[in-house]
């Protein structure tokens, strides 16, 4: 079907068992604060405060690792850059991902070391924004009265605009292949079983 061919897995697409994961559409946590000051000079204002976790994403590799003919569904093996049987050139290039301060997945990357990464084991950061009102009630005549109202959305970017972004980082290619050992042969799929070489993507910031 095509929740198993494009849904991402550890081995054979048609288990399924072992790609239980978070959904894509899961909201996670959610707060929505609102505040009002008191009236000064017939002014009123008031603000609300609206956070969300970031939306889930898997650790991908850029090949049909497991031989079902689907390039996007492969999750990757997170080589641990401390182990010993890392080869060299991968583990520098994980140590460099890892280390990158724009690398907004490197917590869940270090969660993952030394293993298949599980699906969407990671989460885009906490998107929060503060949102403001100002509003002006001014009597007219026989009792009626006109309301002036200013909305100002994400107030925080406009003091720093690195402040109440919105990071969504999606599916990470985290590994590149450079070949495949043909003289290693899969009995099941009659698939060369792959040999990389970590090209690691950066999860970079992006607003």
């Amino acid at each position: 079907s095509g929740t198993s061919a494009n849904m991402p897995v550890k081995g054979d697409p048609r288990d399924i068992t072992s790609a239980w994961g978070t959904s894509l559409w899961n909201v996670g946590q959610k707060a929505i604060i609102y505040g009002t000051l008191p009236s000064l000079w017939g002014f009123q204002v008031s603000g609300r405060y609206v956070g969300s976790s970031g939306a889930p994403y898997s650790l991908l590799v850029n090949a049909d690792i497991n031989g079902d003919g689907v390039l996007v569904n492969d999750l990757a093996f997170v080589f641990d850059p401390d182990s010993p049987s890392t080869p060299a050139a991968v583990a520098t290039s994980m140590r460099k991902v890892l280390s990158n301060p724009s690398n907004l997945a490197a917590a869940c990357i270090r969660s993952q070391l030394g293993r298949i990464a599980d699906r969407t084991a990671c989460r885009s950061p906490w998107d929060g924004r503060i949102d403001m009102r100002v509003s002006k009630t001014v009597n007219t005549w026989r009792g009626q009265s006109i309301e002036f109202m200013v909305d100002v959305f994400n107030v925080a970017s406009l003091l720093n605009r690195d402040w109440g972004g919105s990071y969504t980082i999606g599916d990470i290619n985290l590994m590149t292949v450079s070949g495949f050992l043909k003289s290693w042969i899969t009995p099941e799929s009659r698939r060369p079983i792959v040999v990389s070489r970590s090209s690691c993507s950066r999860a970079i910031r992006a607003s």
